[in-house]
């Protein structure tokens, strides 16, 4: 037999003759009914502060609703730009009937305004 062998056949034989941990034991200056009690009493206060968070995230998500409605209500197409100044070096498109601009993002503060 090799080392590896005779490790696996010692820690084997140790498995068997049941070498292990003595039980856990509770220490002496704790009675388990006033754990259990404290426990419980945590337990309370986590459920408490769960159904707050609960309420409070509902709340937060019906915001957040109103917020997305009102938002897309402003983003609504707005009136045209007829007879406004644009600036010369903006290209104008139309979509839907509404107009839109292109505008270059280089150059666009030095180009003198025009009337359409």
């Amino acid at each position: 037999m090799n080392r590896n062998g005779l490790v696996r056949a010692g820690l084997s034989g140790l498995l068997l003759c049941g070498v292990s941990a003595g039980p856990i034991t509770q220490p002496a200056d704790t009675k388990p009914t006033d754990e259990v009690t404290r426990l419980t009493r945590e337990l309370g206060f986590q459920n408490q502060k769960v159904e707050n968070l609960l309420k409070q995230n509902s709340e937060l998500e019906a915001q957040v609703r109103q917020l997305q409605v009102k938002l897309a209500m402003e983003k609504t197409a707005q009136p045209g730009m007829e007879g406004k100044q644009i600036p010369r070096d903006w290209v104008t498109k139309e979509f839907n009937g509404t107009p839109y601009y292109l505008v270059p993002l280089t150059g666009a503060q030095s180009a003198p305004v025009i009337a359409k």
